[in-house]
């Protein structure tokens, strides 16, 4: 095609240093090194592959069918097919092609074609065990070339053989046929070759169906003497692109594993890394030069021919805002509409929500009879996901439910609606639990196995906070459903089982999650541009080797770090860089970091120094503390793991906790305690600080919560029992603490701690209330159950805590109130969650003390006086009117609870007999007194005295 040329302006000439000539020659050279570039192009007519001989080390054969614009073209035309400009092109002069190798690369990667590599470097086999090792792993992707009648096969291996004299003894190449048998060929007719081939025939004859034949063949060179080095071998490699976040993996595997095996493989990995982001910033500065152009419709046509397929999110960000600078306005009605729908789309997918809703609102009003029904699906979903995330839950949850309600709505469909639905309840609704069960149902149905397990980890999300001990169920189905060799089910599968393993760990099933953590290096192992997740893994396994005391732990940990290193230098050692400055603070290392993980983005790791900061810098103020925190905690889900952000939480409760703010901290830690109740480190924070509020009565009530949900721990039922006996329920305490004892070892903490406690409960005379502290949260509470309450409760305060509505001889300041809140207490870890007690209830002119509602219906009005110690009778026997008249239209029972301080007449009632006929009133008179009078212990002395003087009879003594 002729070209025009124009004539250049006229300009001084300039001389050209030998400086800039190397310096030009020294960047040709790096772009050299890492754009894909062929030293040859050729054509294989019997596998109809072009092969590209690339430079560094590594043959690609790509099917021709994989590319478009060879589609058509004859063979024999094919096979003047050449390398283009200085390596960069596939040409074929007679047809004016050329095709870009760095675009195709990306266009097969998009579509996870396979390519087999053959690596030009050698190495030496480190060991049979090495060898067979790899073999073990299997190969993936693109097949080798089969034995053919050619000049020229091409072999699968090929290795130098070497006597113990470091000399050349032979040649061998390994072949391997269509249907797997592998042949081996010996180069050369010395005498040296014979005996080669007298080896190999011995060993395993020249051809073999053995698929560990060629390790057979380095095993039985090895017992005769011969040391074998790796010329060349096929390293055969698959790669794939990640829709949402454009990176790239892929595997590799190889015959035999040498030191340069890996390199080439990770070579190529390079060069279609470098070949796609290339490929895509080329795109996208086309597009912004077309919208900067300012013709719409051109900008709208260039738009709609982008490939998206291998973009970063930070190229996807960009696009987007490219989108949004076309005016629609001035573009045709169908470059309008089709423009909409991709922005639409990408939008939803980078989850800017604005502007996908404006987007979907203007499909649906000017395009209704345009949009498919499955489009019309998708784009309500876009509209009700934006009211959840506008907290109008209950506009999405209609929204999602009309579309379910639809006709002909497909499995894929209806898998995101009930994932959504999942998605904007609480994770302890039990609908949430059911949508992410049909969720993965449907997708599984649909054949979408990777929102299929989702949807199963959002079922464990729930099941974790439910019912724990279920919760390893989800897991079980999310490994199970990833089951196979396929080379993306492999990585999933992989992720499965290190999500399974940490939860594992969590429950303390250690073993299991060392298998599992290994299991997921195994898959790993052979992965390219998945070396973070492999190090992770690593990193697991060797936590719970370490936990197991197993001896390869220290190896695991060190192989992590290595690979972690490896994959990412500056980011390794900024992680370990964080992890020494929470070991050994310093301020000056502190705010270093901050500046270099947010030039990076390195958003987890710069909340993991905020923490530091936050809890151990020595000259901030507290509310800059507080503030450090805060930020991290607005920042959005795309930044900060889920593990992340509770970590933040946390050490926000531990701050507010260190500055004495107790009811704060404990807001925090009842939330996460409640998103995670298999997190014991928080669950026991929580307590501590119940037990340090003397809030016994919430601190058992949460204990038996626990116990429900993760079954009886020694360790648990101590802090139960503890809990009850201090809350006043020592009656229910006793045989929660008898049972520790009873299954604890005589040596261990545990077992003294609860006998210690078991004492304090028996010293207050109670009658244990049952041989088995679980009570069923289902069984309705009767006024039997109420009055054995307030018995039990008039014991405790009496018997135990008497003094502390003293102080010396006077009460204490406002003793109602802590009587109030010592009933509350024994309420709640009494009945826990069949009883909600309101304190302080307004009703008319008056305030109830106390109005309890119990399980099954049954309601109480409680009024609490004290008497003596200056508080007169007839003072505390006008709670009766105030309770006639507080219980009008809430309840026709109420108990007048009196504190009784009276040296006189102590316990004496109180009640008239004046009390409505519809109205019972039960009067609980506790002995707070905080002496006896003279008389009264007149009269205690004589009766002590007359015992004294009675007969013993032997019997009565134990």
């Amino acid at each position: 095609m002729p070209v025009k040329l124009e004539t250049a302006s006229p300009m001084k000439q300039k001389n050209i240093t030998p400086s800039e000539i190397k310096r030009a020659q020294t960047l040709a050279d790096e772009r050299g090194r890492i754009e894909p570039r062929a030293d040859r192009v050729n054509y294989d007519e019997k596998k109809r592959l072009i092969v590209l001989d690339l430079r560094g080390g590594a043959i690609l054969g790509l099917p021709v069918s994989s590319i478009r614009e060879l589609r058509g073209v004859k063979p024999k035309e094919l096979k003047s097919v050449r390398a283009g400009f200085d390596g960069e092109s596939i040409s074929l002069d007679a047809l004016d092609i050329d095709i870009s190798i760095a675009g195709l690369l990306r266009d097969i990667v998009g579509m996870t074609s396979a390519a087999a590599l053959l690596g030009r470097k050698g190495g030496a086999v480190k060991s049979v065990a090495k060898a067979s090792a790899v073999r073990e792993n299997g190969r993936l992707g693109g097949r080798p070339r089969k034995i053919s009648e050619s000049a020229d096969p091409q072999p699968l291996a090929t290795l130098d053989l070497r006597n113990d004299k470091n000399e050349l003894a032979g040649k061998l190449s390994l072949f391997r046929a269509v249907d797997g048998a592998w042949q081996a060929v010996v180069d050369g007719a010395s005498a040296e070759s014979e005996r080669i081939r007298e080896i190999v025939n011995s060993s395993s004859g020249t051809t073999s169906n053995n698929a560990d034949y060629p390790n057979d063949l380095i095993r039985a060179f090895s017992a005769n003497g011969l040391s074998c080095v790796v010329v060349t071998q096929v390293v055969t490699a698959q790669f794939q692109v990640d829709a949402k976040s454009g990176a790239i993996s892929g595997t590799s595997s190889t015959i035999f594993k040498t030191d340069s095996s890996d390199t080439i493989a990770r070579n190529v990995m390079a060069i279609v890394q470098h070949a796609v982001e290339e490929q895509a910033s080329h795109e996208l500065g086309t597009i912004d030069s077309a919208v900067e152009g300012g013709d719409p419709v051109e900008a709208a046509q260039v738009l709609g021919s982008a490939a998206v397929i291998g973009y970063t999110v930070v190229q996807r960000r960009r696009l987007l805002d490219l989108y949004k600078r076309v005016d629609l306005t001035q573009l045709p009605r169908t470059k309008r509409f089709d423009l909409l729908r991709r922005r639409l789309a990408l939008a939803a997918e980078m989850q800017e929500y604005e502007t996908a809703k404006e987007d979907a609102r203007e499909l649906l009003r000017d395009f209704a009879t345009n949009i498919a029904r499955s489009d019309a699906v998708a784009v309500q979903t876009v509209l009700g996901i934006y009211s959840a995330l506008s907290d109008r839950p209950e506009t999405a949850l209609a929204r999602f439910r009309e579309l379910l309600n639809a006709e002909q709505i497909l499995p894929e469909h209806r898998g995101w609606l009930w994932r959504n639905i999942s998605l904007t309840l609480a994770v302890n609704d039990p609908e949430s639990e059911k949508a992410a069960r049909l969720s993965a149902d449907a997708f599984l149905e649909g054949g979408d196995k990777l929102e299929a397990g989702r949807s199963l980890m959002r079922l464990h999300r729930c099941l974790k906070v439910t019912r724990p001990t279920e919760a390893l169920s989800a897991l079980e189905e999310l490994v199970d459903i990833y089951a196979g060799n396929d080379f993306a089910v492999r990585a999933l599968r992989a992720s499965a089982l290190h999500e399974r393993a940490a939860w594992l760990s969590s429950i303390s099933q250690h073993a299991r999650a060392l298998q599992d953590a290994n299991a997921a290096v195994l898959l790993l192992r052979d992965f390219l541009g998945k070396e973070r997740e492999l190090a992770a893994s690593l990193f697991r396994a060797s936590f719970e080797a370490e936990f197991l005391h197993l001896p390869e732990a220290n190896d695991l940990r060190l192989e992590a770090e290595a690979i972690a290193a490896q994959s990412n230098a500056r980011y390794h050692g900024l992680t370990t860089r964080t992890v020494s400055l929470i070991s050994h603070y310093d301020s000056d290392e502190a705010e270093k970091l901050v500046v270099e993980l947010t030039e990076i983005h390195a958003y987890e790791l710069l909340a993991s120094v905020r923490i530091a900061q936050a809890l151990m810098a020595p000259d901030l103020l507290f509310a800059d503390r507080v503030e450090m925190l805060e930020e991290c905690l607005s920042w959005s889900a795309d930044r900060l793991h889920e593990g992340v952000r509770t970590a933040l939480s946390n050490a926000m409760a531990d701050l507010l906790l260190r500055e004495g703010y107790s009811d704060r901290a404990l807001v925090i830690y009842s939330r996460l305690a409640d998103d995670n109740p298999m997190d014991a480190q928080v669950f026991y924070k929580q307590i501590n600080v119940l037990w340090n509020l003397n809030r016994w009565g919430d601190a058992a009530a949460k204990v038996a919560s626990r116990l429900r949900l993760i079954g009886e721990h020694s360790d648990l039922l101590l802090v139960y029992g503890k809990s009850l006996h201090n809350a006043g329920d020592s009656a229910t305490a006793i045989p929660v603490l008898a049972r520790v004892k009873a299954n604890t070892a005589d040596d261990t903490n545990l077992h003294k701690a609860a006998i210690h406690f078991l004492d304090l409960a028996l010293a207050t005379g109670v009658t244990p209330r049952t041989s088995d502290f679980k009570v069923d949260i289902t069984a309705p509470v009767t006024l039997a159950d109420v009055e054995r309450a307030l018995t039990d409760f008039k014991g405790f305060v009496s018997g135990d805590i008497r003094m502390s509505f003293w102080k010396g001889q006077q009460w204490r300041s406002s003793p109602e109130k802590l009587a109030e809140l010592l009933l509350q207490g024994f309420f709640t870890a009494r009945f826990d969650e069949r009883a909600i007690v309101f304190a302080q209830v307004r009703a008319g002119a008056g305030i109830i003390d106390l109005f309890a509602q119990f399980l099954g219906g049954l309601s109480v009005v409680i009024e609490l006086k004290m008497c003596g110690g200056g508080y007169s009778t007839s003072y505390a026997a006008s709670g009766e009117d105030q309770l006639i008249h507080y219980m009008e239209r809430r309840s026709n029972y109420g108990f007048l609870v009196v504190l009784d301080g009276r040296l006189e007449n102590n316990s004496a009632p109180m009640l008239t007999e004046d009390i409505p006929p519809r109205f019972t009133i039960r009067e609980v008179l506790i002995d707070v007194r905080p002496r006896v009078s003279k008389r009264r212990r007149a009269q205690r002395k004589a009766v002590v005295n007359e015992e004294a003087a009675l007969p013993t009879d032997d019997r009565l003594i134990n």
